[in-house]
């Protein structure tokens, strides 16, 4: 019998989000229960406690600040800083995997175009992840403004089986062409793993089901997304779904993650 968790997601720098998700089995059996924060910080002793950065032509030491783990996945990030505020991402590989800059250190595109329209952002973007992961196996998409920051999230999947997957690649971006943050946090992660082939039109009429008996006064269910994920537990279908429903005589709309394990 599957259960349904409730965890508390840690996104890349330092974006939180909550998150109550179920997991379904294949005669869609469902049980609630709580489970404990899966995202954990802790101090590395393995790690080298400085780093050299070289960024555009810059090259300057960083020391060891924090580091997190991730159980579902056994992914770590470990974090490095050079005054407290510019944070450095690495993974156990001793890869970085990512920056957060404030707007002094801020890189500057080496094209001459300005990133005044998606496709140019997008060109921009491409040729700087280019240095750090094979980005022509992720599929571009698309950009958020993020209006109280001024800038662009730029967002990239790597894509199998037709489905998005938890290797992401993103990177925070100004008009201007400056780039002040980027993160591929789980470079690598489906590399040597065989997906079987997903009826994706029966997972999701399951979880349409599951999402219609969990509300009441129930309207309409509908999918938004869905990305695979790969697990200590193997490898698992992540749907993102809308759900209307009436209360007290309003329209209300609420959005759910339900989970549907794979192999």
């Amino acid at each position: 019998m599957k259960k349904l968790t409730i965890k508390k997601w840690s996104i890349v720098l330092g974006v939180l989000m909550l998150l109550s998700f179920q997991t379904i089995s294949a005669e869609n059996t469902v049980e609630y229960v709580e489970q404990s924060d899966n995202i954990y910080a802790f101090h590395a002793t393995e790690v080298p406690e400085t780093k050299t950065v070289s960024l555009e032509g810059e090259t300057k030491q960083v020391s060891y600040q924090s580091s997190t783990r991730n159980d579902d996945t056994e992914a770590a990030l470990h974090v490095y800083t050079d005054n407290g505020i510019d944070q450095y991402l690495y993974n156990d590989a001793g890869e970085m995997t990512g920056f957060l800059l404030n707007e002094k250190q801020a890189i500057s595109s080496r094209s001459v175009l300005r990133a005044s329209s998606p496709e140019e952002r997008k060109q921009l973007c491409e040729q700087y992840l280019s240095a750090y992961t094979d980005i022509e196996n992720y599929q571009y998409s698309g950009e958020q403004f993020i209006e109280d920051q001024n800038h662009y999230n730029v967002q990239y999947y790597r894509v199998i089986n037709g489905c998005k997957t938890s290797d992401v690649a993103f990177v925070f971006i100004k008009e201007t062409g400056e780039i002040t943050a980027f993160a591929v946090p789980n470079k690598g992660m489906f590399d040597g793993v065989v997906i079987p082939n997903i009826n994706f039109d029966l997972y999701e009429e399951q979880v349409l089901q599951a999402a219609s008996e969990r509300y009441s006064d129930v309207i309409s269910c509908s999918v938004m997304d869905k990305i695979l994920e790969k697990t200590v537990h193997g490898i698992q279908l992540n749907v993102f779904v809308e759900v209307k429903f009436s209360r007290d005589g309003q329209e209300l709309a609420q959005g759910d993650m339900f989970t549907v394990k794979i192999d």
